[in-house]
């Protein structure tokens, strides 16, 4: 089941009105209103065990400097494949805990 929202406050709600188990979050970093580590940051506290995939244009050297991700957060460059999106997300979902 994929839920979607158009921006992080939308996807606090739809994950507030989701009775399911959600196992990752894949959000952009940057984002208007609210970027993806602080969506993360409220989402990860409502669902326990969320696991989370970022995804960007800019390169990861950007967002690094900007302090936006932590070292080693799982991060999908833009533009990318289905293939590589499908491969991500599995590796995520994968990782122990």
């Amino acid at each position: 089941t994929i839920l979607i929202a158009q921006d992080g406050p939308e996807a606090i709600l739809v994950s507030q009105s989701f009775k399911g188990h959600i196992d990752l979050l894949l959000s952009d970093v940057v984002m208007p209103t609210m970027n993806g580590k602080e969506l993360y940051r409220v989402m990860s506290k409502l669902r326990s065990n969320l696991k989370v995939l970022y995804m960007s244009g800019y390169s990861e050297n950007v967002i690094a400097h900007h302090g936006v991700l932590e070292y080693n957060t799982k991060l999908l460059q833009k533009p990318f494949t289905r293939q590589s999106l499908a491969n991500m997300v599995r590796q995520v979902l994968d990782e122990e805990e």
